[in-house]
């Protein structure tokens, strides 16, 4: 998460996911200087900054859901960046992921495959063989 915003520590970071996407009960922050408490049953992450950045920031969270959605009402993904008991800053997260083409935990490439099924007792259509389970 990199947003063109300077934070000073004790900043809070909020990021409110949409409820069709479910967050971890944990998460940690793998780059950056900060705190991080996942509340899943709001769909919501604070981030406390524990250290200031000048002109933006950036945070990397680990084993989080990727919240790939385009803006959709009051069901997106948003962030507000609070200092004290105000609410400097609210935008919305427009983006798009990244193909993933190889596991980022064991760096083997990601692959599917299918075995071809057949159902000789419950004929679906005449000739119909290509069925496949997945």
């Amino acid at each position: 998460m990199t947003a063109p915003y300077s934070i000073s520590a004790g900043t809070w970071i909020r990021l409110a996911y949409y409820t069709q996407v479910p967050i971890p009960a944990v998460c940690t922050i793998t780059a950056g200087t900060g705190e991080c408490y996942s509340y899943p049953t709001s769909n919501v992450i604070m981030i406390k900054a524990t250290a200031a950045q000048s002109s933006s920031y950036t945070f990397s969270m680990g084993g989080m859901t990727n919240p790939y959605q385009n803006f959709y009402g009051s069901y997106t993904f948003y962030t507000e960046i609070w200092s004290g008991a105000t609410i400097t800053a609210k935008f919305y997260t427009d983006y798009q992921a990244t193909t993933l083409f190889y596991d980022p935990t064991s760096s083997q490439p990601l692959t599917i495959s299918f075995t071809p099924t057949l159902t000789p007792n419950y004929e679906l259509k005449y000739s119909f063989s290509n069925i496949a389970k997945i």
